[in-house]
């Protein structure tokens, strides 16, 4: 390997010490790009070396700017991560080499340092490439030019714009793209904004409809009229799009009439079930309800209906919809129990929500909903509400019910029961044993192992960051990362070993990632591809168990169940389970079913 090699591999080792009180690691700016050229990123921390450079001067930024169009692409992509690492003074010529060689390879990073310089020679760059043939180019030039915006670093636009950004707006709006068409003639802009009206993006009808609106108001509002009309009875994204135009209309409106006007919606009979469905939403997808509907069969159909289009994001209508019954409210709320008890990822905050407003119902009118609350044994925040409630109501009839989970394998779940029994003058069984002798070995911790891969240090509302990391484990060609920042949220990324790049995998109602275990730990030289990972939730008190299986698509995911909120000790038992152990929980046993039972009874 040679001295210049066990130089970069012990910073690897030693990247953690204050940088300090360290001798420098490179002898001069070629030294340091050799490093580059000769450790990937899960070998060295490129973000010591892209200091070094910057030490350098012109000499660190010259040696990076002329490998960014190297035949090598991974040599190329390693230029461009580490000039977007540190602040080298990019100028004209710079700007130049980047867009010489525009899109290139790692266009994301290039596109990155190009917005940083921030030229109307970028801004018309990245609205050609708008029209791109590469998928890819197309959406970072959206995301290069919202962030100008952003920066209050828009130009004036030229004639030949208007193709590419319309064009951009009728396949997919954004706010800051029908804000900048906004700066062309009435004759050719609005028709893109009447059709952006039905695009169901809240923040691009908002802004396509003020457009019009300061075009020509009579336009706009029968143009608006004509789109409702038009909604096929599946167009649910269309309709909240709308519903959230009218609420924020409302705001300007001392006299109310947008909110009137969504009521008219609601309950008339011969409108479209999706034009009645953007008025109830208008009404009930805020944080104030401003009047009352009645249950009658249309109405319902169209709550039925707006549902099944909010599918988990249903938070403002488990809180609203006592709100906005005029009669019936037992109506309303056996319709959205019946959604919410066959999802059990919602956040914990809209079954809260939800069983609150259960309080204000006649106890003949609760009791259904809160029997059959008591038999989600999977769903753990359902069950405790429903227990919850079952003490409150003081009614007997809840007793077998509440009895049966006094044996529950969550020790929240079998304590809130004993306590209800008492609650409701019957005898609790005693609680846990909390002596239990069972042990298994602990895994391999790789946090410490994972390579300096690129995370977002800088930014200070990413929770891609070292100290967020919580676990962690190889697999081929790559890594499996969970990140738990707290209140700036986290989740599961895939990391690839030659980029260093991470892609996000989306779990529902996760707020951080704290394990990833292999359901079979592979022998060595071998790897898993199929993990249990445990996220903790926002808005409640409970984990969740998701199943991970990494195939050559990406990764894909499956919800499995609710866990109880404790910090857990995991150990490897034999068959491939898990013992999940914790000060304030009886210990559990994950099994390679993914089924959980109390370690002892």
């Amino acid at each position: 390997m040679g001295f210049n090699g066990l130089i970069g591999l012990w910073l690897t080792a030693s990247a953690n010490a204050s940088i300090a009180v360290m001798p420098p690691v490179c002898e001069s700016a070629d030294h340091c790009v050799w490093i580059m050229e000769n450790h990937g990123p899960h070998e060295f921390d490129y973000q010591v070396l892209s200091q070094e450079l910057l030490g350098f001067g012109a000499d660190g930024k010259d040696f990076l700017m002329m490998l960014t169009g190297d035949k090598d692409k991974v040599i190329a992509g390693r230029a461009l991560d580490m000039l977007a690492r540190a602040d080298f003074g990019l100028n004209s010529r710079d700007q130049k080499e980047l867009m010489d060689d525009w899109p290139g390879v790692h266009v994301g990073k290039r596109a990155e340092l190009l917005v940083a310089i921030g030229s109307p020679e970028v801004q018309a760059l990245m609205i050609n490439s708008l029209a791109d043939a590469d998928l890819n180019v197309r959406l970072i030039a959206r995301k290069s030019l919202a962030s100008m915006r952003a920066n209050n670093r828009i130009y004036k636009l030229r004639p030949q714009d208007f193709d590419p950004i319309s064009k951009a707006v009728v396949i997919k709006p954004s706010r800051e793209l029908v804000q900048m068409l906004a700066a062309f003639s009435n004759e050719k802009s609005q028709p893109v904004f009447v059709r952006t009206l039905k695009s169901g993006d809240p923040s691009s009808v908002i802004a396509a409809y003020d457009a019009l609106y300061a075009q020509a108001p009579e336009l706009a509002f029968s143009a608006l009229m004509s789109v409702i009309k038009g909604l096929r009875p599946d167009d649910h994204k269309a309709a909240f799009g709308i519903g959230a135009l009218l609420r924020h209309r409302h705001q300007g409106r001392a006299d109310g009439f947008y909110m009137q006007f969504a009521q008219e919606l609601a309950e008339d009979p011969k409108m479209n079930v999706m034009g009645r469905v953007v008025g109830l939403d208008a009404l009930m997808g805020g944080d104030n309800v401003p009047h009352k509907l009645k249950a009658s069969a249309p109405v319902i159909s169209a709550f039925r209906s707006a549902l099944i289009g909010k599918g988990d994001n249903v938070e403002p209508y488990a809180r609203n919809f006592r709100q906005i019954a005029a009669d019936n409210p037992a109506g309303w709320a056996s319709v959205i129990w019946n959604h919410l008890k066959a999802r059990p990822q919602i956040e914990g905050r809209v079954y809260d929500d939800f069983f609150v407003s259960l309080r204000g119902l006649a106890p003949g009118a609760a009791s259904g909903i809160i029997s059959e609350a008591m038999e989600q044994t999977k769903n753990l925040q359902i069950l405790d509400l429903g227990l919850k409630s079952a003490a409150m109501r003081r009614d007997k009839n809840f007793l077998p019910a509440v009895v049966s989970l006094t044996g529950h394998w969550s020790d929240d779940i079998s304590e809130r029961a004993r306590q209800t029994v008492r609650v409701l003058g019957g005898n609790a069984s005693p609680g846990r044993n909390p002596f239990c002798d069972i042990s298994g070995k602990t895994p391999t911790d790789y946090v410490e192992q994972l390579p300096y891969f690129t995370l977002d240090e800088a930014d200070e509302m990413s929770p891609l960051k070292r100290r967020y990391l919580k676990a962690t484990y190889p697999v081929k060609d790559g890594w499996l990362t969970g990140f738990d920042g707290g209140r700036l949220g986290g989740g599961i990324w895939y990391f690839d070993n030659e980029s260093g790049m991470g892609e996000h995998t989306q779990l529902a109602g996760v707020q951080g990632v704290t394990d990833i275990l292999p359901i079979k730990i592979p022998k060595l030289g071998q790897y898993s591809s199929d993990f249990w990972v445990i996220g903790r939730q926002g808005g409640g008190s409970y984990k969740s168990l998701y199943y991970i299986e990494q195939t050559q698509g990406g990764v894909a995911a499956e919800f499995r169940q609710d866990l109880p909120g404790s910090n857990y000790n995991i150990s490897v038992l034999r068959n491939g389970q898990y013992l999940l152990s914790s000060t304030d929980q009886s210990p559990l046993v994950l099994r390679a079913d993914g089924q959980i039972h109390k370690a002892c009874q």
